[in-house]
Protein backbone atom coordinates (compact mmCIF):
# COMPACT_ATOMS: atom_id res chain seq x y z
CA UNK A 1 0.00 0.00 0.00
CA UNK A 2 3.10 2.68 0.93
CA UNK A 3 4.68 1.39 -2.40
CA UNK A 4 1.51 2.34 -4.19
CA UNK A 5 0.98 5.18 -2.66
CA UNK A 6 4.23 6.46 -3.46
CA UNK A 7 4.51 5.29 -6.81
CA UNK A 8 1.02 7.54 -7.23
CA UNK A 9 2.37 10.52 -5.59
CA UNK A 10 5.45 10.40 -7.81
CA UNK A 11 3.34 10.09 -11.28
CA UNK A 12 0.95 12.89 -10.53
CA UNK A 13 4.08 14.96 -9.63
CA UNK A 14 5.34 14.09 -13.45
CA UNK A 15 2.20 14.95 -14.87
CA UNK A 16 1.98 18.85 -12.25
CA UNK A 17 5.83 19.29 -14.15
CA UNK A 18 5.34 18.34 -18.04
CA UNK A 19 1.87 20.56 -17.26
CA UNK A 20 3.58 23.29 -15.75
CA UNK A 21 5.82 23.35 -19.13
CA UNK A 22 3.73 23.41 -21.66
CA UNK A 23 2.00 26.39 -19.89
CA UNK A 24 4.78 28.83 -19.79
CA UNK A 25 3.20 31.69 -21.25
CA UNK A 26 0.70 31.88 -18.10
CA UNK A 27 1.35 34.37 -15.71
CA UNK A 28 1.78 33.06 -12.07
CA UNK A 29 0.93 34.82 -9.40
CA UNK A 30 3.08 34.56 -5.96
CA UNK A 31 1.01 33.92 -3.04
CA UNK A 32 1.67 37.08 -0.37
CA UNK A 33 2.94 35.82 3.17
CA UNK A 34 0.50 36.30 5.97
CA UNK A 35 0.75 40.07 7.10
CA UNK A 36 1.48 39.72 11.05
CA UNK A 37 -1.11 40.48 13.25
CA UNK A 38 -1.38 43.76 15.01
CA UNK A 39 -0.65 42.63 18.54
CA UNK A 40 -1.14 43.96 22.29
CA UNK A 41 0.33 43.08 25.19
CA UNK A 42 -1.14 41.76 28.81
CA UNK A 43 0.69 41.38 32.15
CA UNK A 44 -0.94 39.65 35.14
CA UNK A 45 -0.55 40.47 38.59
CA UNK A 46 -1.16 39.09 41.96
CA UNK A 47 -1.63 41.80 44.42
CA UNK A 48 -4.42 40.55 46.67
CA UNK A 49 -3.62 40.06 49.73
CA UNK A 50 -6.04 37.49 51.19
CA UNK A 51 -6.39 35.61 48.05
CA UNK A 52 -5.04 32.06 47.35
CA UNK A 53 -2.87 31.18 44.07
CA UNK A 54 -4.68 31.38 41.05
CA UNK A 55 -4.80 29.75 37.33
CA UNK A 56 -5.21 32.52 34.83
CA UNK A 57 -7.46 31.52 31.88
CA UNK A 58 -7.39 33.19 28.29
CA UNK A 59 -10.57 32.16 25.71
CA UNK A 60 -10.71 29.10 28.18
CA UNK A 61 -7.34 27.84 27.99
CA UNK A 62 -4.68 28.43 30.64
CA UNK A 63 -1.61 30.96 30.42
CA UNK A 64 -0.56 31.04 34.07
CA UNK A 65 -1.21 28.29 36.42
CA UNK A 66 -0.34 28.88 40.42
CA UNK A 67 0.39 32.63 40.94
CA UNK A 68 1.04 33.69 44.45
CA UNK A 69 0.30 36.98 46.19
CA UNK A 70 3.19 39.48 44.84
CA UNK A 71 4.00 37.60 42.00
CA UNK A 72 3.46 38.71 38.12
CA UNK A 73 3.78 37.73 34.65
CA UNK A 74 6.40 38.97 32.05
CA UNK A 75 4.06 40.82 29.14
CA UNK A 76 2.11 38.59 27.17
CA UNK A 77 1.71 39.14 23.55
CA UNK A 78 -1.62 38.88 22.32
CA UNK A 79 -3.37 39.70 18.76
CA UNK A 80 -5.71 42.50 19.08
CA UNK A 81 -9.26 41.52 20.08
CA UNK A 82 -11.51 40.80 22.69
CA UNK A 83 -11.05 38.29 25.43
CA UNK A 84 -12.77 36.22 27.74
CA UNK A 85 -10.27 36.29 31.10
CA UNK A 86 -10.91 34.27 33.88
CA UNK A 87 -8.93 34.18 37.01
CA UNK A 88 -9.62 30.80 39.22
CA UNK A 89 -8.51 30.78 43.19
CA UNK A 90 -6.85 27.35 44.38
CA UNK A 91 -8.82 25.79 47.23
CA UNK A 92 -7.12 24.22 49.90
CA UNK A 93 -9.01 20.60 49.10
CA UNK A 94 -7.24 21.49 45.06
CA UNK A 95 -10.36 22.52 43.48
CA UNK A 96 -10.48 25.90 41.87
CA UNK A 97 -13.13 28.65 42.25
CA UNK A 98 -13.85 31.19 39.89
CA UNK A 99 -13.20 34.66 41.34
CA UNK A 100 -13.64 36.76 37.76
CA UNK A 101 -14.31 36.22 34.54
CA UNK A 102 -14.80 39.05 31.61
CA UNK A 103 -14.15 40.15 29.12
CA UNK A 104 -10.85 42.43 28.26
CA UNK A 105 -10.06 44.21 24.87
CA UNK A 106 -6.89 44.47 23.94
CA UNK A 107 -5.86 47.16 21.10
CA UNK A 108 -2.72 46.90 18.79
CA UNK A 109 0.16 48.59 20.67
CA UNK A 110 -1.43 48.90 23.73
CA UNK A 111 -0.10 47.47 26.93
CA UNK A 112 -2.34 46.19 29.57
CA UNK A 113 -1.49 45.43 33.29
CA UNK A 114 -4.55 43.35 34.70
CA UNK A 115 -4.16 43.20 38.35
CA UNK A 116 -6.14 41.49 40.46
CA UNK A 117 -6.37 43.63 43.83
CA UNK A 118 -9.07 43.46 46.79
CA UNK A 119 -10.20 41.30 49.87
CA UNK A 120 -11.63 38.24 48.79
CA UNK A 121 -13.13 38.04 51.91
CA UNK A 122 -15.56 41.09 51.32
CA UNK A 123 -16.29 39.66 48.08
CA UNK A 124 -17.50 36.47 49.63
CA UNK A 125 -19.20 38.06 52.22
CA UNK A 126 -20.87 40.84 50.20
CA UNK A 127 -19.68 43.94 51.72
CA UNK A 128 -16.90 46.16 52.23
CA UNK A 129 -15.64 48.85 50.18
CA UNK A 130 -12.46 46.67 48.41
CA UNK A 131 -13.69 43.40 47.50
CA UNK A 132 -11.84 41.60 45.06
CA UNK A 133 -11.52 42.58 41.16
CA UNK A 134 -9.60 43.29 38.82
CA UNK A 135 -7.73 46.46 37.79
CA UNK A 136 -6.57 46.84 34.10
CA UNK A 137 -4.60 49.81 33.76
CA UNK A 138 -3.59 50.45 29.49
CA UNK A 139 -0.29 52.09 28.09
CA UNK A 140 0.93 52.77 25.41
CA UNK A 141 3.61 49.37 24.47
CA UNK A 142 7.15 50.95 23.84
CA UNK A 143 9.52 48.75 22.24
CA UNK A 144 12.95 48.31 23.86
CA UNK A 145 14.61 50.15 21.60
CA UNK A 146 12.73 53.11 21.98
CA UNK A 147 13.84 53.41 25.69
CA UNK A 148 15.73 56.57 26.18
CA UNK A 149 14.67 57.29 29.89
CA UNK A 150 12.69 55.53 32.72
CA UNK A 151 9.17 55.75 32.28
CA UNK A 152 7.18 54.46 35.48
CA UNK A 153 3.17 54.31 36.04
CA UNK A 154 1.62 53.80 39.51
CA UNK A 155 -1.35 52.16 41.11
CA UNK A 156 -2.53 52.46 44.54
CA UNK A 157 -3.16 48.65 45.13
CA UNK A 158 -3.32 48.05 48.84
CA UNK A 159 -7.15 48.11 50.05
CA UNK A 160 -6.14 48.78 54.00
CA UNK A 161 -4.58 52.18 53.30
CA UNK A 162 -6.50 55.45 52.39
CA UNK A 163 -5.96 57.88 49.99
CA UNK A 164 -1.92 58.67 49.80
CA UNK A 165 0.34 61.53 47.94
CA UNK A 166 3.12 59.64 45.42
CA UNK A 167 6.46 61.61 46.05
CA UNK A 168 9.31 60.89 43.87
CA UNK A 169 12.18 62.82 44.44
CA UNK A 170 16.28 62.93 44.86
CA UNK A 171 17.47 60.67 47.56
CA UNK A 172 17.69 63.45 50.09
CA UNK A 173 15.23 65.80 48.89
CA UNK A 174 12.79 67.22 51.51
CA UNK A 175 8.77 66.10 51.31
CA UNK A 176 6.36 69.10 50.81
CA UNK A 177 3.57 69.92 49.05
CA UNK A 178 5.53 70.76 45.43
CA UNK A 179 7.14 67.34 45.28
CA UNK A 180 3.70 65.42 45.28
CA UNK A 181 3.66 63.73 41.81
CA UNK A 182 0.07 62.97 42.44
CA UNK A 183 -2.85 61.70 44.88
CA UNK A 184 -4.04 58.06 44.89
CA UNK A 185 -7.33 55.80 46.61
CA UNK A 186 -7.60 52.22 46.36
CA UNK A 187 -7.63 51.70 42.44
CA UNK A 188 -6.72 54.41 41.17
CA UNK A 189 -3.59 54.62 38.82
CA UNK A 190 -1.40 57.56 36.97
CA UNK A 191 -3.52 57.95 33.95
CA UNK A 192 -0.42 58.41 31.48
CA UNK A 193 3.07 56.55 32.64
CA UNK A 194 5.50 59.42 33.66
CA UNK A 195 9.47 59.23 32.17
CA UNK A 196 11.77 60.85 34.27
CA UNK A 197 15.40 60.52 33.58
CA UNK A 198 18.03 57.26 35.03
CA UNK A 199 19.46 58.58 38.17
CA UNK A 200 18.85 57.73 42.13
CA UNK A 201 15.64 58.42 43.65
CA UNK A 202 13.36 57.85 46.37
CA UNK A 203 9.56 56.85 46.67
CA UNK A 204 7.51 58.12 49.46
CA UNK A 205 3.60 57.39 49.88
CA UNK A 206 2.33 60.55 52.62
CA UNK A 207 -0.67 61.56 54.04
CA UNK A 208 -2.20 63.51 51.51
CA UNK A 209 -2.81 66.61 53.73
CA UNK A 210 0.14 66.46 55.84
CA UNK A 211 3.62 65.07 53.90
CA UNK A 212 5.60 64.90 57.23
CA UNK A 213 3.61 61.84 57.52
CA UNK A 214 4.97 59.13 55.81
CA UNK A 215 3.37 55.73 55.24
CA UNK A 216 5.96 54.38 53.16
CA UNK A 217 9.63 55.35 52.13
CA UNK A 218 11.37 53.02 50.37
CA UNK A 219 15.08 54.71 50.88
CA UNK A 220 17.78 55.20 48.03
CA UNK A 221 16.57 53.50 44.99
CA UNK A 222 19.50 53.75 41.81
CA UNK A 223 17.68 53.65 38.88
CA UNK A 224 20.39 54.26 36.85
CA UNK A 225 19.42 52.17 33.43
CA UNK A 226 17.04 53.01 31.06
CA UNK A 227 13.59 50.77 31.84
CA UNK A 228 9.91 50.90 31.43
CA UNK A 229 8.41 49.96 35.47
CA UNK A 230 4.82 49.31 36.34
CA UNK A 231 4.53 50.06 40.08
CA UNK A 232 1.90 48.58 42.04
CA UNK A 233 1.47 50.16 45.81
CA UNK A 234 0.26 46.50 47.43
CA UNK A 235 -0.35 45.42 51.19
CA UNK A 236 2.48 44.45 53.55
CA UNK A 237 1.09 41.10 54.87
CA UNK A 238 4.66 40.28 56.50
CA UNK A 239 5.79 41.68 59.88
CA UNK A 240 6.72 45.17 60.51
CA UNK A 241 4.21 48.10 61.30
CA UNK A 242 4.28 49.58 57.54
CA UNK A 243 1.33 48.83 55.74
CA UNK A 244 2.65 48.44 52.24
CA UNK A 245 5.49 47.35 50.18
CA UNK A 246 5.77 48.17 46.33
CA UNK A 247 5.99 46.11 43.47
CA UNK A 248 7.73 46.61 40.42
CA UNK A 249 7.55 45.21 36.84
CA UNK A 250 9.88 45.50 34.21
CA UNK A 251 9.21 42.57 31.72
CA UNK A 252 12.57 41.00 33.07
CA UNK A 253 10.91 37.80 34.52
CA UNK A 254 13.49 35.52 36.74
CA UNK A 255 13.97 31.62 35.68
CA UNK A 256 10.24 30.81 37.69
CA UNK A 257 8.73 32.94 34.95
CA UNK A 258 7.67 35.50 37.86
CA UNK A 259 8.32 39.35 36.36
CA UNK A 260 7.47 41.23 39.86
CA UNK A 261 10.50 42.95 42.35
CA UNK A 262 8.82 43.54 45.94
CA UNK A 263 10.97 46.57 47.38
CA UNK A 264 9.94 46.91 51.27
CA UNK A 265 9.83 49.95 53.33
CA UNK A 266 13.57 50.96 54.34
CA UNK A 267 12.57 51.31 57.82
CA UNK A 268 10.90 47.49 58.35
CA UNK A 269 11.48 46.01 61.42
CA UNK A 270 11.70 41.89 62.35
CA UNK A 271 9.56 40.34 64.38
CA UNK A 272 10.47 37.61 67.01
CA UNK A 273 8.46 35.77 69.43
CA UNK A 274 9.51 32.93 71.93
CA UNK A 275 7.99 29.81 73.17
CA UNK A 276 9.18 27.79 76.27
CA UNK A 277 8.72 24.22 75.17
CA UNK A 278 11.57 22.42 77.98
CA UNK A 279 9.30 21.21 80.71
CA UNK A 280 12.79 20.13 83.02
CA UNK A 281 13.10 23.92 82.87
CA UNK A 282 11.86 26.87 85.35
CA UNK A 283 11.15 30.07 84.10
CA UNK A 284 13.87 32.04 81.93
CA UNK A 285 14.80 35.29 80.72
CA UNK A 286 15.97 36.14 77.48
CA UNK A 287 18.90 38.08 76.97
CA UNK A 288 19.35 40.24 73.86
CA UNK A 289 22.97 41.00 73.11
CA UNK A 290 23.81 40.63 76.42
CA UNK A 291 21.63 42.05 78.09
CA UNK A 292 19.12 40.83 80.72
CA UNK A 293 15.85 41.80 80.55
CA UNK A 294 14.06 44.31 83.53
CA UNK A 295 11.66 42.52 85.71
CA UNK A 296 8.91 45.01 83.59
CA UNK A 297 9.76 43.52 79.70
CA UNK A 298 8.27 40.70 77.89
CA UNK A 299 11.47 39.26 77.76
CA UNK A 300 11.78 38.47 81.53
CA UNK A 301 10.43 34.83 83.25
CA UNK A 302 9.43 32.72 80.35
CA UNK A 303 7.69 29.61 82.12
CA UNK A 304 7.16 26.29 80.53
CA UNK A 305 4.60 26.38 77.53
CA UNK A 306 3.65 29.83 77.53
CA UNK A 307 4.93 32.14 74.51
CA UNK A 308 6.41 35.77 75.04
CA UNK A 309 4.29 38.19 73.92
CA UNK A 310 1.24 35.54 74.00
CA UNK A 311 0.11 37.95 70.94
CA UNK A 312 1.88 38.88 68.02
CA UNK A 313 5.47 39.63 67.61
CA UNK A 314 8.21 42.39 69.33
CA UNK A 315 9.48 44.40 66.90
CA UNK A 316 13.65 44.60 66.30
CA UNK A 317 15.54 46.37 63.78
CA UNK A 318 17.09 44.03 61.20
CA UNK A 319 20.18 42.68 62.67
CA UNK A 320 22.11 40.23 63.70
CA UNK A 321 21.64 39.19 67.50
CA UNK A 322 23.31 37.59 70.50
CA UNK A 323 20.34 35.15 71.74
CA UNK A 324 21.00 33.73 75.35
CA UNK A 325 18.25 32.18 77.49
CA UNK A 326 19.22 32.58 81.05
CA UNK A 327 17.71 30.78 84.41
CA UNK A 328 15.33 33.28 85.86
CA UNK A 329 17.08 36.36 88.14
CA UNK A 330 19.92 34.99 87.35
CA UNK A 331 23.09 35.17 85.17
CA UNK A 332 23.39 31.18 84.30
CA UNK A 333 23.22 31.24 81.23
CA UNK A 334 21.49 27.32 79.53
CA UNK A 335 21.19 28.58 75.88
CA UNK A 336 23.49 30.76 73.93
CA UNK A 337 23.36 31.81 70.30
CA UNK A 338 26.06 33.94 68.78
CA UNK A 339 24.08 34.40 65.94
CA UNK A 340 20.56 34.91 64.97
CA UNK A 341 19.90 36.90 61.79
CA UNK A 342 16.74 38.50 61.37
CA UNK A 343 15.96 39.97 58.45
CA UNK A 344 13.37 43.09 57.88
CA UNK A 345 9.53 42.20 57.37
CA UNK A 346 10.57 38.54 58.33
CA UNK A 347 8.78 37.15 61.54
CA UNK A 348 10.21 34.83 63.37
CA UNK A 349 9.47 31.97 66.41
CA UNK A 350 12.34 30.61 68.26
CA UNK A 351 11.18 27.41 70.68
CA UNK A 352 13.07 26.41 73.73
CA UNK A 353 13.84 22.47 73.10
CA UNK A 354 16.07 19.94 73.54
CA UNK A 355 18.75 19.24 70.78
CA UNK A 356 19.88 15.59 69.46
CA UNK A 357 22.44 15.60 71.98
CA UNK A 358 20.49 16.26 74.66
CA UNK A 359 21.11 19.77 75.53
CA UNK A 360 18.76 23.03 75.67
CA UNK A 361 18.90 24.73 72.24
CA UNK A 362 16.43 27.45 70.20
CA UNK A 363 14.90 26.20 66.95
CA UNK A 364 14.31 29.11 65.05
CA UNK A 365 11.81 29.25 62.05
CA UNK A 366 10.52 31.89 59.84
CA UNK A 367 6.51 32.30 59.66
CA UNK A 368 4.51 33.67 56.86
CA UNK A 369 1.68 35.96 58.67
CA UNK A 370 -0.40 35.92 55.38
CA UNK A 371 -3.44 35.20 55.97
CA UNK A 372 -5.95 33.45 53.07
CA UNK A 373 -9.83 33.60 52.78
CA UNK A 374 -10.33 30.72 51.84
CA UNK A 375 -8.63 28.26 54.08
CA UNK A 376 -7.12 28.27 57.06
CA UNK A 377 -3.71 27.88 57.96
CA UNK A 378 -2.23 25.10 60.26
CA UNK A 379 1.22 24.47 61.15
CA UNK A 380 2.24 21.97 63.55
CA UNK A 381 6.24 21.39 65.10
CA UNK A 382 7.40 18.31 66.30
CA UNK A 383 8.99 19.53 69.81
CA UNK A 384 8.76 16.29 71.68
CA UNK A 385 12.26 14.46 72.55
CA UNK A 386 10.23 11.29 74.02
CA UNK A 387 8.00 10.71 71.36
CA UNK A 388 10.47 9.33 68.78
CA UNK A 389 8.18 9.58 64.82
CA UNK A 390 5.00 10.48 65.08
CA UNK A 391 1.99 10.65 62.77
CA UNK A 392 -0.20 13.88 62.56
CA UNK A 393 -4.18 13.51 61.99
CA UNK A 394 -6.87 16.24 61.07
CA UNK A 395 -9.99 13.63 61.17
CA UNK A 396 -13.93 14.45 61.39
CA UNK A 397 -14.83 11.42 63.61
CA UNK A 398 -12.12 11.54 66.54
CA UNK A 399 -10.78 8.11 65.18
CA UNK A 400 -7.20 8.32 63.28
CA UNK A 401 -7.46 6.60 59.46
CA UNK A 402 -5.87 6.99 56.29
CA UNK A 403 -9.01 8.96 55.08
CA UNK A 404 -8.29 11.98 57.47
CA UNK A 405 -5.96 14.57 56.64
CA UNK A 406 -2.58 13.13 57.63
CA UNK A 407 1.42 14.55 57.96
CA UNK A 408 3.16 10.63 58.43
CA UNK A 409 6.40 9.67 60.21
CA UNK A 410 7.65 13.46 61.21
CA UNK A 411 10.39 13.12 62.94
CA UNK A 412 11.78 15.31 66.11
CA UNK A 413 12.12 18.58 65.50
CA UNK A 414 10.42 18.91 62.47
CA UNK A 415 7.40 20.30 61.25
CA UNK A 416 4.21 20.55 58.88
CA UNK A 417 5.48 23.73 56.68
CA UNK A 418 1.72 25.92 56.08
CA UNK A 419 -0.87 23.23 55.30
CA UNK A 420 -3.82 25.21 53.61
CA UNK A 421 -6.80 23.35 55.63
CA UNK A 422 -10.65 23.92 53.90
CA UNK A 423 -12.23 25.09 56.89
CA UNK A 424 -14.47 23.38 59.59
CA UNK A 425 -14.01 21.19 62.33
CA UNK A 426 -11.73 18.56 62.87
CA UNK A 427 -10.18 16.73 65.96
CA UNK A 428 -6.36 16.73 66.34
CA UNK A 429 -4.65 13.65 66.74
CA UNK A 430 -0.93 12.91 67.43
CA UNK A 431 0.15 8.63 67.27
CA UNK A 432 3.06 7.06 67.04
CA UNK A 433 4.34 6.36 63.93
CA UNK A 434 2.22 3.46 61.98
CA UNK A 435 0.28 3.06 65.74
CA UNK A 436 -2.79 4.67 65.02
CA UNK A 437 -4.72 2.86 68.06
CA UNK A 438 -2.31 4.88 70.48
CA UNK A 439 -3.77 8.24 70.91
CA UNK A 440 -0.69 10.51 71.91
CA UNK A 441 -2.20 13.79 71.87
CA UNK A 442 -6.38 13.99 71.21
CA UNK A 443 -8.50 14.21 70.57
CA UNK A 444 -8.71 17.48 70.41
CA UNK A 445 -11.69 19.55 68.76
CA UNK A 446 -10.35 22.69 66.60
CA UNK A 447 -12.68 25.04 64.61
CA UNK A 448 -10.69 25.80 61.96
CA UNK A 449 -11.87 28.90 60.21
CA UNK A 450 -11.02 30.57 57.04
CA UNK A 451 -8.58 33.75 57.12
CA UNK A 452 -7.12 32.67 60.19
CA UNK A 453 -3.39 31.04 61.26
CA UNK A 454 -3.10 28.59 63.85
CA UNK A 455 0.21 27.28 65.46
CA UNK A 456 0.45 23.97 67.67
CA UNK A 457 3.59 22.79 69.17
CA UNK A 458 4.18 18.86 70.76
CA UNK A 459 5.68 18.84 73.82
CA UNK A 460 6.75 16.51 76.35
CA UNK A 461 4.82 17.63 79.56
CA UNK A 462 4.71 15.35 82.25
CA UNK A 463 2.74 17.28 84.40
CA UNK A 464 -0.29 18.07 81.90
CA UNK A 465 0.73 22.17 82.22
CA UNK A 466 -0.75 22.62 78.41
CA UNK A 467 -4.13 20.84 79.80
CA UNK A 468 -3.85 18.23 76.55
CA UNK A 469 -1.71 15.61 77.62
CA UNK A 470 -2.55 12.19 77.61
CA UNK A 471 -2.07 10.79 81.23
CA UNK A 472 0.85 7.65 80.83
CA UNK A 473 2.22 9.04 77.79
CA UNK A 474 2.67 12.63 78.70
CA UNK A 475 2.64 14.98 74.99
CA UNK A 476 1.13 18.38 75.62
CA UNK A 477 0.46 20.77 73.01
CA UNK A 478 1.64 24.51 73.10
CA UNK A 479 -1.43 26.61 71.33
CA UNK A 480 -0.51 29.96 69.32
CA UNK A 481 -2.18 32.09 66.91
CA UNK A 482 -5.56 31.43 66.16
CA UNK A 483 -5.35 28.38 68.90
CA UNK A 484 -4.06 30.44 71.84
CA UNK A 485 -6.27 30.12 74.77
Amino acid sequence: MKALLKATLVASSCMLIVACDDDDDLPVTPVPPTPPADQGYVRVIHASPDAPKVNVLVNGSAVLTNVDYQQASSLLALDAGSYQIQVDGILADGTTATVFDGTVDVDADTEYNVVATGLVASLLAGNGDTPFAPVVVPRPALGNDALTQLRLQVLHSAPAVGRVGVHVTGADDPLSAATELTELSFGEFTPAPVTVDPGTYRVRLTDPDDPSVVAYDSGTLALTSVADLFIAAVANTQAGPAPVNLLVADNSADESGNDAAIIQDSQLMAGLRASHGIAAVGGVDIWVNGQAPDAASPLYNLTFANTTPAQGFLSLDADTYQIQVAANATSTVLIDIPELPLAAGTAYSAIAVIDAMGMPTLWAVEEDLRAIATEARLRVFHASASAGNVDIYLSADMMADDGDIKLAGVPYLAESGILGIPPGNYYLLITPENTPEVIAVGPAMLELQAGMRYTAIAVDDPDNTTGLATPGIDIGVITLDGLAP
